[in-house]
């Protein structure tokens, strides 16, 4: 015999349990098979990709709240991949969207998309960041999801001006700011972290490349500047 478990539901989701108990009606099937099923989708695949689709306003949120990836062409955004997803702490009827690139119709943008939930803390696997800095260094713990991660291979810079065992972090906190974490890699100066209302706050102590890194992971496009 199969475990017992309990499912509480808030009563601001009442109207997806509904949808729930509809859906498992027409397919002459248990509510909990429904929801095992919803959770297994979810949990194996975050977004639901559509490519030519035609959804537009007819996107559903009942059962499956997976934000939607849909390639096609979408009015005055073009041609390319357009993000539907529920914005943090609104109900199934108020449905936001993100143009995320034109791009490959075979190629769908998962990685952009999750970094723009991640962004505005749309994203359910956002989580604690802890980061040691100072001498002597104490852990700081604040919730967020990195942009850019901080590595000591990955995230250095090309730029002029910045010392070039220095590596960078930027993540955006649970409060939409801008989190910056500069470290070098053989600890010749202690870690610090620096936090910004506005990615262009940011952009006053953090390399460009850096940045450029940041805004495309947000989807944006930020050019380097050159005097050339």
């Amino acid at each position: 015999m199969s475990p017992s478990k309990n499912l509480y539901i808030a009563d601001a989701d009442l109207s997806i349990w509904e949808a729930a108990e509809r859906t498992a009606k027409n397919a002459r099937t248990s509510v909990s098979k429904v929801v095992v099923d919803a959770l297994r989708k979810h949990l194996e695949d975050p977004f639901r990709v559509m490519v030519n689709g035609t959804i537009g306003a007819s996107v559903k949120f009942d059962v499956d709240t997976r934000p939607v990836l849909d390639y096609g062409d979408h009015g005055r955004f073009g041609r390319g991949w357009l993000l539907y997803y529920l914005a943090p702490g609104t109900t199934t009827n108020q449905v936001e969207l993100r143009f995320i690139g034109s791009g490959d119709a075979a190629k769908p943008p998962v990685d952009a998309a999750q970094a723009w939930l991640n962004s505005i803390g749309g994203n359910a696997n956002g989580a604690a960041i802890q980061v040691e800095i100072g001498d002597p260094a104490v852990t700081i713990e604040f919730d967020g999801a990195w942009l850019v991660e901080p590595d000591c291979d990955e995230t250095r810079t090309a730029e002029e001006g910045y010392d070039a065992g220095a590596y960078w972090g930027v993540a955006r906190t649970g409060r939409g700011r801008f989190a910056v974490y500069t470290a070098h890699c053989n600890e010749r100066w202690p870690a610090r972290l620096d936090d910004f209302d506005t990615l262009d706050e940011a952009a006053r102590v953090t390399p460009a490349d850096i940045i450029a890194r940041v805004a495309s992971a947000m989807g944006d496009s930020r050019p380097i500047r050159r005097d050339i």
